[in-house]
This record gives structure tokens, sequence and C-alpha cells, in this order.
């Protein structure tokens, strides 16, 4: 613990601001910390808490909420705020996609065609959703990568 808040303290201290664009790190209980802005911890739910300075979110992957991040600290509000929705929003058609299938199972053979095309309706969302979150990864890949790159002390370690 010691060391933690001893790496902590240089890295806010000493290291240059402009590494600080760069450094993401996860310590021993693993949470993460994103360009010295934000910390990324996970629940005992199973979601990821996104927090720091007016910011308390949470998202349902480590992926969505490190997306956010760089999303967010690249002053991109629009996307960030679209990639916390499209989280939510996959959240929501995932317990719909489960409450479908439960009642396809229990049904009689009359209506069960209803419930397969909710089925298939919400596999096709879903399928959507996570094609358009995948664009925002790679957008936020594409930053970081940048990012990295424009780093003269850190090109491909």
């Amino acid at each position: 613990m010691k060391t933690e808040i001893k790496l902590n303290q240089f890295f806010e201290n000493e290291l240059k601001s402009d590494l600080k664009e760069v450094l993401i790190s996860k310590d021993q209980r693993g949470r993460y910390y994103l360009f010295g802005k934000y910390t990324i911890v996970p629940t005992k739910r199973g979601l990821y808490r996104v927090f720091g300075k007016d910011i308390d979110i949470e998202f349902e992957n480590m992926r969505n909420a490190a997306t956010w991040c760089t999303l967010h600290h690249a002053k991109k509000y629009r996307e960030a705020s679209r990639v916390e929705d499209l989280d939510l929003r996959l959240s929501s058609i995932d317990t719909d996609l489960l409450v479908h299938i439960h009642m396809l199972k229990k049904r009689g053979d009359s209506s069960k065609w209803i419930y397969m095309n909710k089925i298939q309706e919400d596999t096709d969302k879903r399928r959507r959703i996570l094609d358009e979150i995948k664009s925002y990864i790679n957008s936020s890949k594409i930053i970081q990568t940048g990012k990295f790159n424009n780093q003269s002390n850190f090109r491909f370690l």
C-alpha cells in the first residue's frame, strides 16, 4: 500500500504533464488510473465505476469505461456521451433478450413465433449497438495511438 501511495505521489508531482496524457496504470486492487484524471473501479455488482472530478458513472464492461475516459479526455464529449448511452442500451437489450428467451421456453406452440421474432429483433438491435460501440472503441484507440506516438520518450518500448 505504501508503494502505491508513493507511486501515485510521484506521478502527480514529478511526472511531466505531457506524459500524463498517455499514462494508464493498474494497482493491485484492480483499480485503473487513466491520464491522471479518471479512476475505474470494478464494483461488487460486476460493473465498472468511473469517477474523477465531477464524474461518477458506471459501465457494463471495462472496455466501454476506458473508451469513455479516452473520448472524454480528448474533449470528444458527444462521442463519450454516446458510449455511455450505448452501454446502457446494451444492458437493457441483454435483459430483454433473457426475458424473451425465458418466455419462449414457457409458452406453448401458438405464441412461440411471437417470442422467436422478439428474440431476433433483440439480437439485431444488440449487434447494431455492438457495432457502434466498436467504432467508438476504434476511435479511442486512434486517439491514444496518436498521443502515444507524439511522446518522443515512449515510442514503442
